[in-house]
């Protein structure tokens, strides 16, 4: 998820931008433990995080994706504010435990994208990437009030992934285009590195996570946590959403702005 920068408000951003922060970070998802259920291990297993780590710097972005099939076609989901693309080295995927699944070069990781939509990128799968795969339906109906399944780091472990339930709170113009509005129900907290995680409804992939926003004065006074998560949502027609293929320049492809590669992310 991004900080500020998510958040196109202008002088609303300005003012409230303490309050808002990106989820930018990554790794991955592979062989998840037994112990969970059918369902949690096809979310985790189809998760894979990602690290972007640019030229002479020990800097590196994080976030997550997930691998579906669609028409045939392998391909990976993640959010489209990673701000290293145009100083970027190299790019590392990772499964839900951490155990590295596969290192691109420059090239070839922008070779994988296909098209960006505000709050997602998609990128075409590399041959040889061993993950689950999901196979993507028809978009789901998704309706206010209803339970997701979100997929994060691991707060006692952020080499790791977990599940939480979110409630969907409400469907939202989010930066002029739509987006579900989702509370934790258990008061879990998203942080750096989790943006471009899935939102899973009833076994169905129907988002990934954008931003967050923190109400720090209503966690003071309540001494509950007071986040609101945003996850983008797909267009109606996922087809033209694909098969517009190389919809975007490559060079700008995924390119975010606003202040969201703080040194200090986890």
């Amino acid at each position: 998820m991004r900080k500020t920068h998510i958040i196109h408000f202008g002088i609303l951003l300005t003012a409230l931008g303490p309050f808002f922060y990106p989820i930018l970070s990554a790794q991955a998802v592979n062989h998840p433990s037994t112990s969970l259920s059918r369902m949690e291990q096809l979310i985790l297993g189809s998760t894979v995080q990602i690290s972007l780590f640019p030229k002479d710097d020990d800097y590196y972005e994080r976030g997550l994706g997930t691998v579906v099939s669609y028409k045939g076609e392998r391909l990976v989901v993640t959010h489209n504010h990673w701000t290293l693309l145009r100083n970027l080295d190299r790019v590392e995927f990772s499964n839900a435990k951490g155990q590295l699944l596969m290192v691109l070069d420059k090239r070839e990781f922008k070779h994988m994208i296909l098209y960006t939509y505000p709050g997602t990128l998609i990128l075409k799968a590399p041959a040889g990437f061993k993950s689950l795969t999901v196979e993507l339906e028809a978009m789901a109906d998704t309706k206010v009030g209803e339970m997701v399944a979100v997929v994060y780091r691991k707060p006692s472990d952020r080499r790791q992934l977990d599940i939480f339930q979110a409630k969907i709170q409400a469907i939202v113009s989010f930066e002029k285009d739509s987006a579900y509005q989702l509370v934790a129900s258990n008061g879990e907290n998203l942080n750096h590195g989790d943006s471009g995680g899935g939102i899973w409804l009833d076994g169905r992939f129907v988002g990934n996570l954008w931003a967050v926003e923190n109400d720090p004065m209503r966690e003071l006074l309540t001494g509950i946590s007071a986040q609101t998560a945003y996850a983008a949502t797909f267009p109606v027609g996922f087809s033209q959403f694909v098969d517009m293929g190389i919809g975007v320049s490559q060079s700008d492809a995924g390119m975010g702005r606003g202040k969201h590669g703080e040194k200090d992310v986890p």
